[in-house]
């Protein structure tokens, strides 16, 4: 018997009896998708590689505590050369050479990404074809003599073949051939994620299986044998009351909000696809669309439900509401890096690897970075759980913050899903980027969930959005003196840390109440400076104070705040328009509350490149808007005006921007993950080309280098003290603990604001410079960061 596993007790589960389990449960997950008999497939076939004595030795050597270099014994190629020889044409191009190479990479990168064509042009496939050839006999007849014979081998690979020419087919309906550049670019780029998703089932049925032997079980977990779904009528009618009680339809507001509610949920028959939910700021977003999701699951038997929020701060305040509306904690899965901890372990069988979270629950509440992250990054923990994406509901909020950079990407990830997967994608914002008008279009469903009637708008226009003159910074504070004469309340959004300070600086000691907000302070700080803040609103709305707040864009969405009025420095129109969401939020006023956008003449925006583009795609919305204003229905906040700002945004943008160009690689993700131009030459003798591991390592969803550090405030104080006394050689557990615990007490730091830092001796290192600390004097309760105390002075903490 080859041996697979070992557990600590000396049991052996052998490679017949891991192989076929990974075979069942990969299958299962492809059974929704009609490629089932390909996941069995690759599933046989992933540890065929261990039917050898060498890796047998090699693994019991492992267990008694032998010395072996972990590696050694290499067993994810075996299976890739059977594969190869006996079904690939090596001058072929037809569908069945296309299903042996997709079902030979899940084989071949189960333990990690490789690149079919490298940065060197050579060959990932025919590497694997003929490395460590000095076992492939032997394995082979062992693994023929003791898992699977040749025949049953050649039956599966025949109903595979026909299951992934049939979604081969269904890609190459997705592309647009009127434009063969575009359509052999996608039809590569979809190839590559149908590659991923069968690789993300294996994964799966690999690490799922393995984890449940070494944890003393024999067999494959129930849950996955009989797959029942969840129970989406208990939760959709435990929500359905709730909303009951919370709706007030006594209220303009109220009524809108209940009309939208009720639309989202007979909206649940139409079939997967991709749909826009286009609600004003207020009109109770998130539990609609949660209404729609439930009634949608139950209707078409999704497995689950998948809400995706920008910011950590909209998840923390939205995963309450979702799960007291669902009625049951155990519903939902928060999964965010402020609750998990995300191991970078390329390790065989690493526990941490083991045991991640894979989405493994009926409601999962997430952010878009990990959404992305599951969708391109290089590490098996996203890959794996990318298969909990298909035949599900997924909602995207606030979904005008993907970044621009990934636009191709993420539409055509997104037709994937759709498309391919029966995955049903919900499109949330109040200001709906243009989508289908970008490089590489989403094919976005033309029918909505929901349609507002006049009357129904008419109670969501809370605001007034007034285009003011060009200032200086040294203005601004007399412009704020003279709207604070006007109102109770007043909140100021900045583009930087930099001019919040200053303005916050000239005014805090005026006699209003005022409050700072920005990414320079950690976010425990933010959080509770909106609790006093929100009490003093209550009270500016009684006539008792006055409440100023000066932020940057940390408070435009997913903060639950009302002011009398608004000035935003210019910006995209989708951060006005959040901004504008803030003021007048419940209606508080009966008249639109003026909203006021200025422009600082002396503004430098060199590092905030994207800020800086959607300034001028607004710029250009109102020289056009003030030309001709009926165009737009004279309301700078229409759906004709966003639709127009989105234009110009795109056209503006360079040619490329778009597919997420890599400068260091003098090429972009997208072409990395499709045609692969930078690297591919004809004479390899594959279809897939794509360098998948150098563009899963180059991924990021964010540009910025950053340095995450530490801060003095509160507990954040208690953790760097217990790192600083720590002997992290003796207790690393601990301080992973503790450093776990510190990411509510961090702020990120760009590169010069760490150089400046470290010139003043200002960052303290911890746990074996794993992580930094500030020291004291360099950090405020009131403005957080302090890059230079002698100039700004030390306020008290």
């Amino acid at each position: 018997m080859f041996a697979a596993h070992v557990r600590k007790n000396g049991d052996i589960q052998s490679v017949e009896e891991h192989c076929q389990h990974t075979a069942q449960i990969a299958s299962v997950i492809l059974s929704d998708h009609g490629l089932m008999n390909t996941g069995y497939l690759a599933g046989l076939l992933h540890d065929m590689g261990k039917c050898s004595q060498a890796f047998h030795n090699y693994i019991m050597d492992s267990f008694h505590g032998n010395s072996v270099i972990k590696g050694s014994v290499v067993h994810t190629f075996a299976g890739v050369r059977l594969l190869f020889d006996m079904f690939h044409k090596d001058d072929g191009r037809s569908y069945s050479d296309i299903s042996c190479e997709l079902i030979a990479y899940a084989v071949g990168a189960h333990h990690g990404l490789f690149d079919v064509v490298d940065e060197d042009m050579n060959s990932g496939f025919q590497y694997r074809r003929e490395k460590h050839q000095e076992y492939y006999h032997e394995i082979k007849n062992n693994y023929f003599a003791y898992c699977a014979d040749e025949k049953k081998i050649t039956q599966l690979f025949s109903m595979a073949d026909r299951e992934i020419t049939d979604c081969l087919v269904k890609v190459r309906a997705m592309v647009d051939l009127a434009h063969p550049e575009k359509a052999n670019q996608e039809l590569f780029f979809y190839t590559g994620l149908l590659a991923r998703f069968l690789l993300s089932a294996v994964m799966e049925g690999d690490r799922t299986d393995t984890a449940y032997f070494m944890a003393g079980h024999n067999g494959i977990p129930s849950r996955i044998v009989n797959r029942i779904l969840p129970d989406w009528k208990v939760m959709l009618d435990h929500l359905e009351n709730h909303i009951s009680k919370l709706t007030d339809v006594n209220t303009p507001v109220g009524r809108a909000r209940k009309s939208i509610s009720e639309q989202c949920a007979a909206f649940c028959d139409y079939p997967a696809g991709l749909y826009r939910l286009n609600v004003p700021t207020g009109g109770g977003k998130t539990l609609s669309a949660m209404r729609f999701a439930l009634a949608h699951a139950k209707e078409k038997g999704k497995r689950r439900i998948i809400y995706v929020a920008p910011l950590i701060s909209i998840l923390e305040q939205n995963v309450q509401v979702i799960r007291r509306a669902v009625g049951k904690d155990e519903y939902v899965l928060e999964h965010h890096s402020n609750v998990i901890r995300d191991e970078n372990k390329e390790e065989e069988l690493a526990v941490q690897e083991l045991l991640v979270e894979n989405w493994d629950a009926p409601i999962i509440v997430t952010t878009l970075v990990q959404l992305l992250n599951t969708l391109f990054l290089y590490k098996t923990s996203n890959i794996r759980r990318f298969h909990a994406l298909t035949n599900s509901v997924l909602i995207l909020d606030e979904v005008q913050t993907v970044p621009t950079k990934m636009l191709t990407l993420f539409n055509l990830a997104m037709n994937f899903l759709s498309g391919i997967c029966g995955t049903t994608v919900l499109l949330c914002s109040a200001t709906q980027p243009c989508f289908e008008k970008t490089d590489h279009a989403m094919r976005i469903e033309t029918v909505t969930p929901v349609s507002l009637s006049t009357d129904e708008l008419r109670a969501f226009q809370r605001t007034k959005l007034n285009a003011a003159e060009n200032m200086r910074l040294e203005e601004i504070p007399d412009f704020i003196r003279e709207r604070m004469d006007e109102a109770n309340s007043l909140l100021v959004i900045c583009n930087k840390r930099s001019e919040a300070g200053y303005l916050y600086a000239q005014l805090r000691n005026e006699e209003w109440n005022c409050f700072h907000l920005s990414a320079s302070m950690c976010m425990a700080n933010r959080r509770n400076v909106l609790e006093r803040m929100t009490l003093s609103l209550k009270e500016s709305r009684r006539g008792n104070c006055k409440t100023l707040c000066v932020a940057t864009q940390v408070i435009e969405a997913g903060v639950d705040v009302s002011f009398e009025s608004v000035v935003r420095f210019s910006a995209g129109m989708d951060s006005v328009i959040q901004a504008a969401g803030r003021c007048n939020r419940n209606g508080e006023s009966e008249r639109p509350a003026p909203v006021y956008m200025i422009n600082c003449s002396d503004e430098s925006l060199s590092r905030l490149d994207e800020i800086q583009a959607g300034k001028q795609a607004t710029e250009r919305l109102l020289y056009e808007f003030q030309r001709n204003n009926e165009i737009f229905h004279s309301d700078l906040a229409s759906d004709a005006a966003i639709e127009y700002y989105y234009q110009c945004l795109y056209a503006a943008m360079n040619k490329h921007h778009q597919d997420d160009a890599i400068e260091t690689l003098g090429a972009t993700l997208f072409d990395l993950l499709s045609i692969n131009e930078k690297y591919y030459r004809k004479q390899h003798a594959y279809f897939l080309r794509q360098s998948f591991k150098t563009a899963g390592k180059c991924f990021s969803v964010f540009d910025t280098d950053t340095t995450d550090a530490i801060v003095p405030y509160k507990e954040g104080k208690e953790i760097i003290q217990a790192l600083l006394s720590l002997d992290i050689s003796a207790h690393m557990e601990e301080a992973q603990q503790l450093i776990h615990r510190a990411k509510q007490y961090t702020v990120s730091l760009y590169q010069y604001e760490k150089d400046q830092l470290e010139k003043q001796c200002a960052l303290i290192s911890l746990a074996g410079k794993t992580a930094f600390a500030l020291e004291d004097g360099f950090y405020s309760a009131d403005t957080g960061l302090i890059l230079n105390p002698d100039q700004l002075g030390i306020l008290e903490v």
